[in-house]
């Protein structure tokens, strides 16, 4: 059986949702020549479907693929800016990598990323954090409206044919996933002293496995 374990980018690397959509208000606002100071749309999470919004609802224009690539570039670069400006800015979540390696040492285990942000800035965000895995699905903004869609995605691409897939999703806080498939939510340690701060323990700790027993050598 496959064990698929679905990570959003928010569980990997902490930063802040709210300046990342700044950013984006902000590129927004240039281009197009309206005040955004307030978020048009707090509901809407992902990046795609945020911005196609402010185009039909607030701007009333079409948002054509030439200019969906020119923000798309421009929204990386506006991270990128915002990330040499402060190297604070985006922190890989402790152990995170530790359990990644760990994954990637054990045939059955498979893991992706969910992200609300555009491909070239997740891989950004990611790469800028010390994750390089070459083993992990990465689903962005651009491939599917929301994260629920995006575990869907993943969940298929992990499934093998004429075997079983073990789900397992993790979550921060309060959040409530929504899968077609049996999955089993997965949450790190939260700190009592710091928001926003997530600590994950060891690989078998993390998924309550028994470790396993060494084989007795032939004398």
């Amino acid at each position: 059986m496959t064990r698929l374990t679905i990570f959003s980018l928010d569980t990997v690397v902490r930063y802040s949702e709210t300046n990342l959509r700044k950013l984006l208000f902000q590129l927004i606002s240039e281009r197009e020549e309206i005040s955004l100071e307030t978020d048009p749309a707090p509901e809407i999470r992902n990046f795609q479907v945020l911005l196609n919004h402010i185009y039909q609802k607030e701007i009333k224009k079409e948002l054509g693929e030439e200019l969906l690539h020119t923000y798309h570039k421009a929204f990386k670069k506006a991270v990128k800016k915002n990330y040499l400006d402060d190297e604070d800015a985006f922190e890989v979540r402790p152990g995170v990598q530790s359990l990644f390696g760990q994954m990637e040492k054990e045939k059955k285990w498979k893991f992706g990323i969910t992200s609300d942000l555009w491909e070239d800035a997740t891989q950004f965000l990611l790469q800028s954090c010390g994750v390089f895995s070459k083993d992990k699905l990465t689903i962005c903004a651009e491939t599917a409206p929301d994260r629920n869609a995006q575990m869907e995605i993943l969940a298929s691409r992990a499934q093998k044919k004429d075997q079983g897939l073990k789900i397992f999703v993790v979550c921060l806080n309060g959040e409530k996933p929504e899968l077609s498939k049996e999955f089993k939510v997965i949450r790190p340690k939260a700190s009592d002293k710091e928001s926003n701060y997530y600590v994950y323990p060891k690989f078998n700790e993390l998924f309550k496995l028994k470790k396993k027993n060494k084989k007795s050598r032939s004398k």
